[in-house]
């Protein structure tokens, strides 16, 4: 009832408190300065387990232009949750979905979408011999989500999960 992914997540923000007078792409790849910055606290709602990956350093990358656009990208590892229906087992075709949300806030204070024209690669030469990538769709589920502040009080809020 769930199905292991390996994934590269690329996404981009603006911070004008990043911009810069130099010509081209700042690089940053050390592990203290991506730590000391704010990043979109993006999660994989319906994942079991998930972890970064560390091998033989950790596996991102950072470009900042000098309007202050930062591209962001990391590798991840997810094991996804999905009720799979196995009636009609082994002709059976599984509908998956990864859902990614933002952990803390809504969509007034942070608006996640994808990117515009191809949001989702993949690699269809890498798979198992018993099963099959049909399709990937990116879409939306617009919701209503109450964030927990105390054990009487909560905040709610409108937010936009990213389906897969």
């Amino acid at each position: 009832m769930s199905f292991d992914m390996d994934l590269y997540l690329y996404m981009s923000w603006i911070d004008p408190k990043m911009a810069h007078n130099e010509p081209d792409y700042i690089l940053i790849n050390d592990k203290k300065v991506l730590d000391r910055m704010w990043l979109p606290d993006l999660y994989f709602a319906n994942a079991k387990t998930s972890h970064f990956h560390e091998v033989t350093v950790p596996n991102f990358n950072m470009y900042v232009n000098n309007a202050g656009v930062i591209s962001y990208g990391t590798r991840v590892t997810l094991n996804v949750a999905c009720n799979l229906n196995l009636k009609n087992y082994p002709l059976d075709q599984q509908l998956c979905y990864v859902k990614i949300i933002s952990y803390a806030y809504t969509t007034n204070e942070m608006n996640v979408t994808w990117f515009d024209g191809i949001s989702i690669n993949y690699n269809s030469e890498i798979g198992l011999p018993e099963l099959r990538i049909v399709s990937i769709k990116p879409d939306y589920c617009d919701g209503t989500y109450t964030y927990t502040l105390t054990q009487n009080s909560s905040r709610v809020g409108k937010n936009r999960s990213l389906f897969k």
